[in-house]
C-alpha cells in the first residue's frame, strides 16, 4: 500500500493556525484618579519591549506609552484620551523600567479605573 504521497499531499493542504489577535493578558493597570503605570500598580507587570499591545480600560482613561507617568495637562507628559470599553491597539517601543532585574516597556494610565493590557500578533 502506498501511503506516502497521499499522506505528504494532506500536510501540504493543512492550514496553519492564524497567528493574529490579542493572545496573551499581561496585566491590568488599576487608576484611581493619579498616574499609574505597569510597574507601580498593584500587581506589577513586564511587557516585551518593542511589543505591540491592545488596552482595555473600564472607564475613561489617558494613556502613554513609554513613559513612567501621564499627566491630564498640556505638558510633554500628556496622555492620548482612550474612551470607555472600547479597545486601544498600540505599541511600546524600549526598556525604560525593570522588575526583579528583568527589563520591560512601561505604560502609564491616569484617571479613576482599570485598564487591561494584552500582547498582540499580527497587524490587524
Amino acid at each position: 500500500m502506498r501511503l506516502f504521497p497521499f499522506c505528504l499531499v494532506a500536510l501540504v493542504l493543512l492550514p496553519r493556525v492564524a497567528a493574529a489577535g490579542e493572545n496573551t493578558h499581561v496585566g491590568v493597570i488599576t487608576a484611581a484618579g493619579s498616574s499609574i503605570n505597569n510597574l507601580t500598580t498593584a500587581v506589577p507587570f513586564r511587557i516585551p519591549p518593542g511589543a505591540k499591545v491592545t488596552l482595555y480600560c473600564t472607564a475613561a482613561m489617558q494613556v502613554l506609552v513609554d513613559n513612567t507617568a501621564v499627566s491630564t495637562g498640556t505638558t510633554g507628559t500628556k496622555g492620548v484620551p482612550i474612551a470607555a470599553t472600547t479597545l486601544f491597539p498600540t505599541s511600546v517601543g524600549r526598556a525604560n523600567g525593570s522588575i526583579g532585574g528583568t527589563t520591560t516597556a512601561v505604560i502609564a494610565v491616569i484617571g479613576t479605573g482599570s485598564c487591561d493590557v494584552w500582547l498582540r500578533d499580527g497587524n490587524e
